[in-house]
């Protein structure tokens, strides 16, 4: 399994190789409870998402890692926001 460790702002990170532009979505249920997964890569919980795929939308995205990750169909009704942050590096490395 790869682990995942996040650098930010850190001047010993590794250099990036690639960018990968990704979605992640807000899913709530009628008593406005929050959807939260548990990342294997981490044991951190997050929002669902990931990365686009190649033709994909970045809607598609958004619908297809929730699925994955969580089982739901989703739709995406909204749009919160576009984040960048170049000082953020994320690195996997294989575990042994």
């Amino acid at each position: 399994m790869a682990r995942r460790i996040d650098y930010l702002e850190d001047p010993d990170a590794p250099k990036p190789t690639t960018v990968v532009p990704s979605a992640n979505v807000i899913v709530t249920n009628d008593r406005d409870e929050l959807l939260l997964i548990r990342r294997a890569d981490s044991g951190n919980y997050a929002l669902p998402g990931g990365g686009m795929d190649v033709g994909e939308s970045m809607t598609d995205t958004a619908i297809r890692e929730c699925l994955e990750e969580t089982g739901y169909h989703i739709d995406v009704d909204g749009l919160v926001g576009i984040f960048t942050n170049r000082g953020h590096v994320i690195h996997y490395s294989l575990q042994r």
